[in-house]
């Protein structure tokens, strides 16, 4: 659909996404597909054929590949007119098609549920007992992904790991300052205050957790390769987006 271009903000790199959506002889590539089919050429304004060979496509505009963690991963678009006759029929009881709508800020969502009821007996079949529900676009990766019961599981396992973590820390730290209470009192004799102590001791603390914090991020960020292509995954490897993650 046309509207496409308006609801989404994928990068156009050449052409008019709007317009090329608009015209049933057009059609919008990714930049790899440009490249795989035209090297480093401009890809604007030359032709695909079909794979019957029966219809030609003029590429009025090329997008840049979607980030590997959206939801909507497109190599072509074509505009909505290309559809085949048995799409555009009065059943619409298909479920491997995704709608997605864009709504006023003050809409009530319970109206809004009430005009999808409306919808499904208007347009589903008669013992087909679906119903249309709105999901919100920030929920629907982990919906789509099916994971989200896999999520709150590693996300609990995490949080558990830390807490063990935190506790040994506490313990680590403790057990080290047994074994320098010969130091503190060096330090006292020599007429050190407690609050010069309490700045060594967690300025210390402070640097062993800034270096630790170093090392994890530099693994992080030498094995991911090695990870994606172990378990076949798309985990970035952008050292930057490991720092930010790593930070929050």
């Amino acid at each position: 659909d046309a509207d496409f271009a308006k609801i989404f903000s994928f990068e156009v790199l050449e052409g008019d996404l709007q317009s090329t959506l608009h015209n049933i002889n057009e059609i919008a590539i990714s930049l790899s597909v440009s490249k795989a089919y035209f090297g480093y050429e401009s890809a604007l304004g030359k032709v695909l054929t079909d794979s019957e060979g029966e219809k030609q496509y003029k590429v009025g505009a090329v997008l840049s590949d979607p980030p590997t963690n959206s939801t909507i991963q497109y190599q072509m678009i074509f505009p909505w007119m290309n559809a085949p006759d048995w799409l555009i029929d009065d059943d619409w009881g298909g479920s491997f098609m995704e709608a997605y709508i864009v709504t006023k800020k003050d809409v009530v969502v319970e109206s809004l549920l009430e005009k999808f009821d409306t919808i499904s007996k208007a347009h589903f079949l008669k013992d087909d007992e679906s119903v249309i529900r709105p999901v919100l676009l920030k929920d629907y990766h982990k919906v789509a992904s099916g994971n989200l019961r896999m999520v709150k599981m590693l996300s609990a396992i995490a949080a558990i790991v830390s807490l063990i973590v935190f506790i040994n820390f506490i313990n680590l730290i403790t057990a080290q300052s047994m074994g320098r209470i010969k130091e503190v009192g060096v330090y006292k004799v020599l007429g050190s205050h407690k609050a010069q102590l309490f700045l060594q001791f967690s300025l210390e603390s402070t640097l062993i957790c800034l270096v630790s914090g170093l090392i994890s991020v530099l693994i992080s960020f030498g094995f991911t390769s090695e990870i994606n292509d172990y378990f076949h995954l798309n985990l970035l490897d952008d050292f930057t987006t490991v720092v930010i993650f790593l930070a929050w």
